[in-house]
């Protein structure tokens, strides 16, 4: 269907083409009039019609003024002008604007559909090629995916003899000219620790997701090489081998954390050693498969070739060590409730990122990142959902961290480790309240006959002062101490009056009142009745 919007000062002649144009069928649909030039770039952003028909003399902005301004502002589509002055200056501004065919009034409905004929046919096939160019397009993107995978599929199998020219197909989908080249393999299982079947076009979600742990110094290139096996190849741009190696580790072990925190998925990966050339990363690919074969049965998440333990650029290796034990501090300060060792903590924890080289700042921010998510995973596992302010600052201060400067850093994290200890420590607040609840509320079930039972004495007994208990007993019960108890001794006098046959003076007695006099007082307050007439009434219920 065609949109149209018309565009005359005169009330009459628009409305009367609007209905001309509404009934000639389903062709073509007026979306919306306008009176005046203003009003019609108004309707041009909103509505955003096929076809513009409008008058060219109309007062303030004239037909040829509103072309021109929706010309300026990319709006203007096909057009159509009607006027009654047969002027060529007229026509020739308006060929000039790019409009499309011109009317004069007074003019004949055929005239008109002539001319919105030859605009639609104009319109469909501009569609039509618009649609063809899209399916080139995706024939495009398709062959260049295949041609990305067929290369890759080279440089791990090592048929690859020479790098593509320019101009060639491969030109520019890899980087041959990085210093450090290692190619690793993962696999992705499910929550039942099962095999993930990833097709090739899932890879290319894979890379997505895993490039963001990864250095600006290091590119990722992956390739499906079977249902459940992805390899990956990086090229690295590091100092040295022993730095590029320790980025991919750490790159690796942040993105598995990520997977099984927020999809529940499990990454296991195995990567072979750094070589200089890319000619060796068949050679990378061949010791990561014999690392995966070698250790299928161990517990380890990262499995190296040639190496137990992993390698660390030198001068890092107990830097790294202590950030890790630091972190872990933290995150049971945080789960105790101890913000100022928490805080104390941190404060190392900062100091030792500040020793770490300038060359390891993704490193830290990666490493900042862990924490946050560590400190609110912890928090869920221990109490369930958090609330929303303590979801939004997690993902608040992970957004922080992103771009900002150490001194920046530990400003957003003491802010939320704050915010996390003084979470805990309101949901433990209110779990001893809670437990401090029961035992009060036990202790007056108890001792109902006890004619001192009061909150001064039931404070004494539980070593709370009365003030404390009478506060919280109110927040969490919704009634005072007091009307709680006198609640619980009425419900137990009619409880006895109804069932037990005994005589009033002993159910006062029982719940805890040795003036009987004060107890009818109470009871009738609480029935509206006296406990004889209480019991009169429920005897007469029990004979019918």
């Amino acid at each position: 269907m065609i949109r149209i919007l018309i565009v005359d000062d005169e009330a009459p002649i628009r409305d009367l083409l609007a209905q001309t144009i509404s009934a000639h069928g389903e062709d073509y649909a007026v979306v919306g009039v306008a009176g005046d030039g203003d009003e019609a770039i108004e309707r041009c952003r909103e509505l955003r019609p096929d076809i513009i028909i409008t008058d060219i003399c109309m007062p303030a902005v004239s037909g040829l003024e509103f072309l021109q301004t929706a010309r300026a502002e990319g709006l203007l589509v096909k057009t159509v002008i009607i006027s009654g002055y047969d002027e060529f200056d007229y026509a020739r501004q308006a060929i000039s604007l790019g409009v499309t065919d011109y009317l004069l009034k007074p003019f004949l409905p055929g005239e008109l559909f002539e001319v919105l004929g030859r605009i639609k046919r104009e319109i469909e096939s501009q569609r039509m090629l618009m649609q063809n160019m899209d399916s080139l397009q995706t024939l495009v993107d398709k062959q260049r995916w295949l041609v990305r995978e067929k290369l890759y599929t080279q440089l791990v199998r090592g048929t690859l003899r020479s790098i593509p020219e320019p101009g060639e197909p491969e030109s520019g989908l890899f980087d041959f000219e990085a210093p450090f080249y290692c190619a690793g393999q993962i696999h992705i299982l499910g929550s039942e620790h099962e095999a993930q079947v990833w097709d090739e076009r899932r890879s290319e979600e894979l890379a997505a997701l895993l490039e963001e742990y990864f250095g600006k110094q290091i590119r990722l290139y992956t390739v499906t090489m079977s249902g459940t096996q992805t390899v990956l190849l990086f090229a690295g741009y590091e100092e040295g081998e022993e730095l590029f190696h320790f980025d991919l580790r750490n790159g690796i072990e942040c993105s598995q954390n990520s997977l099984r925190r927020h999809f529940n998925l499990h990454m296991r990966c195995a990567l072979g050693s750094v070589k200089e050339d890319w000619r060796q990363l068949c050679d990378s690919y061949e010791e990561a498969q014999s690392a995966w074969r070698s250790q299928m049965k161990a517990d380890k998440q990262l499995l190296v070739y040639g190496e137990t333990g992993g390698k660390t650029p030198s001068g890092m290796g107990d830097a790294t060590k202590q950030i890790r034990q630091l972190k872990t501090n933290i995150l049971l300060e945080v789960r105790l409730g101890n913000l100022e060792k928490a805080l104390e903590r941190l404060e190392a924890l900062m100091k030792c990122y500040a020793a770490l080289s300038s060359k390891k700042s993704d490193y830290i921010f990666i490493s900042a990142g862990e924490l946050v998510y560590a400190i609110s995973n912890e928090l869920e596992e221990q109490y369930g959902t958090l609330h929303d302010g303590l979801l939004r600052q997690v993902e608040g201060t992970r957004r922080k961290l992103e771009y900002s400067s150490l001194m920046e850093m530990k400003s957003a994290l003491e802010a939320f480790v704050t915010a996390s200890c003084k979470w805990v420590q309101s949901r433990e607040e209110s779990g001893r309240s809670k437990r401090l609840i029961g035992q009060v509320c036990s202790l007056i079930d108890g001792e109902l006959s006890n004619q001192e039972l009061s909150l001064e004495w039931v404070a004494a007994r539980l070593n709370f002062s009365p003030h404390y208990i009478r506060q919280i007993f109110k927040q969490h019960m919704g009634e005072a101490f007091s009307d709680y108890v006198i609640r619980k001794r009425m419900e137990k006098a009619g409880t006895l009056l109804r069932t037990s046959g005994m005589l009033v003076q002993d159910v006062a007695l029982t719940c805890g009142y040795a003036n009987q006099r004060y107890f009818a007082s109470s009871f009738k307050k609480y029935y509206g009745r006296t406990p004889t007439d209480y019991k009169q009434m429920v005897g007469r219920q029990e004979d019918i």
